[in-house]
């Protein structure tokens, strides 16, 4: 999402509480819905560098658990998108789907949104309200897209293809324990 009044880009990072921050912008400032871009794809279309670039991470675990619960309907589902990740690898082409079968895209590492050579302002998820703290005029979260929840965290961890998508998780991982390190 790109807010043309700040001059700031916000990487729509898939399952990050973006619907919620566009809503919570709404009336309050001007904003373009760019889709999932990765920041040098919003640069070669726009031909344009913002001065701020933001994107929030979050939990690779808990991310993964609402990307089941929102794209996936049955244990079947989960199954079929594991498969395909595990054996396609990921795809960041889909910048706004438009039906059930590209919902894969909520599967890619939040990592492949990020190119290792901008400068991104890196909020963790559970700190979102440094985010909402970087407008000038003071926005009030909405917390409206919350997935229905059929499956339980104890259940996706039990999936047999678990530890697999985990694995291919791990720069997330490592990005988000430098961005909340435990004492």
């Amino acid at each position: 999402m790109y807010l043309p009044d700040l001059d700031m880009l916000v990487i729509e990072v898939p399952r990050t509480g973006m619907r919620s921050l566009e809503r919570s912008l709404q009336g309050h400032y001007k904003k373009t819905h760019v889709g999932h871009y990765t920041a040098s794809r919003f640069i070669r279309n726009a031909k344009h560098v913002p001065q701020k670039i933001v994107a929030v991470i979050r939990d690779p675990l808990d991310r993964l658990l609402s990307a089941v619960n929102f794209a996936c309907r049955s244990l079947d589902d989960v199954t079929d998108k594991f498969t395909n990740l595990i054996s396609n690898g990921w795809d960041t082409s889909v910048i706004a789907p438009t039906s059930q079968d590209e919902l894969h895209y909520v599967f890619c590492p939040q990592t492949a949104y990020l190119d290792e050579n901008k400068n991104y302002d890196l909020i963790p998820f559970l700190q979102m309200q440094k985010l909402y703290d970087l407008f000038p005029s003071p926005i009030k979260p909405l917390h409206t897209n919350k997935s229905t929840k059929w499956m339980s965290l104890e259940q996706l961890k039990s999936h047999k293809m678990f530890q697999d998508v985990m694995n291919m998780y791990s720069q997330d991982i490592l990005l988000y324990s430098k961005l909340t390190p435990q004492p």
